[in-house]
């Protein structure tokens, strides 16, 4: 017996080598291809939160175009409204809703345009709210565009519901966007939509945001009102996401403050 292993030693060893070489090249492909895997994943994952991160930006983006309307406009009529934001719609289908919402102080009894619907609003329609008058101050919707149901939210006061005046107050105290966290829509029939809402103050052209209401002490001007948009969450994540190739790759989308 052993005159036969020492016969065989070298093939025993030859043979014992060539199965440890192939479990170490086994092993080292194995880890390449993870290594390859894993570059994949980050690379795929990185392009779906650029394309998310660009298709919100896109989308904040319409408040500034309708802005803009209001600054380059002396006065903007529920027509010229949705004859302009039809266009954004269009462009950007996670749109739900597009509002113009006034800030009207406790003095003024009545909405701007409200009587006809079709009277100019706008910057150069309303008020300048510096002086301080008590009672909290009136943001009712004036004009709306929506896929569907964009009647429904005129005359509506944002400035009613604890939420959306927080809302209101941060973008009042920044002078920039500010964006909610989800809120569950509820539509014609029932059905729920998530959405986040995000309001643009816009003050008087020329005027500065903030004001010196004594010597050294300077606060944020009031805005003469706010573009409101409304967005759908699964239809914005939706759009980015097949703007790429597929990679088989799930995204979810946090609101890190909730």
């Amino acid at each position: 017996m052993f005159d036969n292993l020492r016969r065989y030693t070298a093939a025993y060893i030859v043979a014992i080598g060539g199965i440890l070489m192939t479990c170490l090249s086994s092993w080292n492909v194995r880890q390449e291809l993870q290594t390859s895997h894993f570059k994949e994943f980050q690379w795929a994952a990185g392009d779906r939160i650029q394309a998310v991160h660009s298709v919100v930006d896109q989308g904040l983006d319409a408040l500034l175009e309708i802005r803009g309307l209001f600054y380059a406009a002396q006065g903007i009529d529920e027509q010229e409204f949705r004859v302009f934001t039809d266009s954004i719609l269009k462009r950007r289908p996670y749109i739900h809703s597009l509002l113009w919402a006034p800030l009207l102080n406790a003095s003024q009894q009545a909405l701007p345009g409200s009587a006809s619907g079709t009277s100019p609003a706008g910057p150069a329609a309303a008020n300048d709210h510096q002086g301080s008058i008590a009672g909290p101050p009136r943001v009712p919707v004036l004009l709306a565009a929506a896929r569907t149901e964009s009647v429904a939210a005129q005359g509506v006061d944002l400035n009613l519901t604890v939420e959306f005046a927080a809302l209101l107050q941060r973008a009042r105290e920044s002078g920039n966007i500010a964006v909610s966290g989800r809120i569950d829509l509820v539509q014609p029939g029932g059905a729920t939509v998530p959405v986040i809402y995000a309001v643009l103050p816009v003050y008087s052209p020329g005027h500065s945001r903030s004001t010196t209401a004594t010597p050294g002490v300077r606060r944020q001007a009031d805005p003469l009102g706010f573009v409101v948009g409304v967005y759908d969450i699964e239809e914005l994540v939706h759009v980015a996401i097949n703007l790429l190739e597929p990679r088989g790759v799930e995204v979810l989308v946090r609101d890190d403050s909730a």
